[in-house]
């Protein structure tokens, strides 16, 4: 790849990061709850703890990986795949408590 090219591409990328990266001003008092904040506090409030959820899920990716032969390619797919039915169960779970998982 030519020098210049990749000069001009670390130099566009680095003004994008920087253009990009402003944060609103909170009003005095309050904290911002980010919602991954707030599926930890559901989860915790359910009795589940964020290292269980992450045991759940590395289960169900291993049991997919199991069902596909463990072919070197579909990992990931396993795991996001294994996070959304881990996550419908917990909602699932959650909604008879009264509440609900948020992404």
């Amino acid at each position: 790849m030519n020098r210049k090219l990749v000069d001009t591409h670390t130099e566009t990328a680095a003004k994008r990061k920087t253009s990009t990266i402003t944060k609103k001003p909170q009003a005095k008092g309050k904290v911002a709850k980010s919602s991954q904040d707030k599926v930890l506090s559901e989860l915790l409030a359910a009795g589940i703890t964020p290292e269980q959820r992450s045991q759940m899920i590395a289960e169900a990716a291993y049991y997919r990986a199991e069902q596909r032969g463990f072919a070197p390619e579909g990992h990931a797919r396993d795991w996001f795949e294994a996070e959304a039915e881990v996550d419908a169960m917990l909602n699932k779970m959650l909604r008879k408590k009264g509440t609900e998982l948020s992404h």
